[in-house]
């Protein structure tokens, strides 16, 4: 073979090996589940594949080829060994029966469910994935459409599973159907900037990470299958006005809606116990029914929610993040619950909240967690070990009642009014705070011995 048609050869494995390796050793994991035997597999797939190049053969379709040579693979080497998973886990791909297919548009394993599309080489605007080669089209694989910016609606009538970034870039597709969907993997249509209505029905019941993100959806309806929200779901969606959720969705993750500065209203609130941080962060706007059994309210989860109606803190509440309600002016009221030891930075600043009730057990209260708040008096507990900056800084408060004796306390820990009062016992920690400060005191009567090295 002359030097010109090796290096070729060689380039060809090359660009074949970056672009389909991964999809290849995938195939051969689902239907293997084991990694060792998986990449095997592949390199087996890719030996074939660089021994036909050396002989000049030209593949106008190597993807396929791949395929179907890693197919053959397994059933000569690995026969005993193929299992099937359910198309809830994964689609059928995984059958035994698997053939791999090809058409001028598609490439596709053709299973028991119907047709699994795993390649895409069509220019349609308008696209209806309903059948190949007279097959039902039920699945499409990771990133089969990705970036093929021609397209601008799509219709998957029968289609229950969408891989990974499937449509990820589809920068003009405006409208996707996919009514009988069950499975919608993460990113699958992140950075469709055109993409205004997406519609699900009550069959799906697995969304991953950022399967919206950084589109221009304006509403977003999930079924009754769906009951936590994944990380970044609508991530900067800057169009959302409405989500409806219409399962009981337990769990919305992190950065779910994170910058969707236009949304309004959440329906189907009432179910939810964990908020993961920043998921409503910025939402100045936003509106629903705050959940009664809240218990984790992650860093940022509702921070700057202008008009979210709170109310008083929930008393299931069990963790809460930085900032988790700051600059939430529908929050009047906050009474912890025994068990949270950590008051955190930021946690209830600049909140309407005009009763304030920590109960024994917190130990620390950390820079600005009341700060700005509306109420005028408040007791600190005798466990309270840590008291940071302007933890306690507004210049509403009238009475402040130091149940405790040595705690840590930074600078500017309260606005020295001339109205404020701070009742503690002689020579405690906030009585020098106070005195340092000139701030009013009014010394408490019950301690039981006068600590040592006093002043009168």
């Amino acid at each position: 073979m002359a030097g010109s048609e090796k290096k070729k050869a060689d380039d060809l494995l090359q660009e074949g090996y970056a672009k389909y390796y991964t999809a290849i050793y995938r195939y051969a994991l689902s239907r293997l589940g084991d990694p060792h035997k998986s990449e095997d597999v592949a390199q087996e797939a890719f030996v074939i594949y660089y021994k036909r190049l050396r002989t000049g053969e030209v593949f106008t379709a190597p993807r396929a080829f791949l395929y179907r040579t890693a197919d053959v693979t397994l059933n000569i080497l690995y026969k005993g060994f193929l299992v099937e998973i359910p198309i809830t886990v994964r689609p059928n791909e995984e059958t035994r029966e698997s053939t791999i297919c090809q058409t001028d548009r598609y490439d596709y394993l053709l299973c028991k469910a119907g047709a699994y599309i795993t390649a895409y080489r069509g220019t349609a605007k308008e696209l209806i994935c309903n059948v190949v080669d007279g097959n039902r089209i039920f699945a499409i694989a990771d990133e089969v459409f990705r970036k093929h910016t021609e397209l601008t609606t799509v219709e998957l009538p029968y289609v229950t599973y969408v891989g990974a970034k499937a449509f990820a870039g589809c920068t003009a597709l405006t409208q996707a159907e996919l009514p009988k969907l069950q499975q919608l993997d993460e990113e699958a249509f992140a950075g469709c900037k055109a993409l205004a209505e997406a519609e699900t029905g009550d069959s799906l019941t697995h969304i991953g990470r950022r399967a919206f993100a950084e589109t221009a959806l304006q509403r977003l309806r999930l079924g009754k299958g769906v009951t936590v929200i994944p990380e970044g779901l609508c991530n900067d969606c800057t169009h959302l006005e409405s989500v409806r959720l219409q399962g009981q969705v337990t769990e919305i993750g992190s950065w779910a809606f994170e910058g969707c500065g236009r949304l309004k209203t959440v329906n189907g609130t009432e179910h939810l116990r964990r908020v993961g941080d920043y998921a409503f962060s910025d939402c100045q706007a936003v509106t629903f029914a705050f959940p009664a059994q809240l218990e984790v309210a992650g860093e940022n989860a509702f921070y700057f929610c202008r008009q979210l109606q709170i109310g008083a803190l929930p008393q299931s509440i069990k963790s809460i993040g930085k900032r988790a309600f700051a600059y939430c002016p529908g929050l009047t009221e906050v009474r912890l619950p025994s068990g949270i030891a950590v008051v955190p930075q930021e946690a209830f600043r600049a909140t309407n909240a005009k009763t304030i009730v920590l109960p024994e057990g917190v130990e620390r209260i950390e820079s600005g967690a009341f700060e700005s708040c509306k109420a005028t008096a408040i007791t600190v507990p005798g466990t309270v070990k840590y008291i940071g900056k302007q933890a306690l800084y507004s210049v509403l408060l009238r009475d402040v009642n130091f149940n405790c004796l040595s705690p840590v306390m930074e600078d500017q820990v309260l606005y020295s009014s001339k109205q404020l009062v701070v009742q503690c016992y002689l020579g405690t920690t906030p009585y020098q705070y106070a005195k340092a400060n000139q701030i009013k005191v009014e010394l408490k009567q019950d301690l039981p011995e006068v600590i040592p090295g006093t002043d009168d």
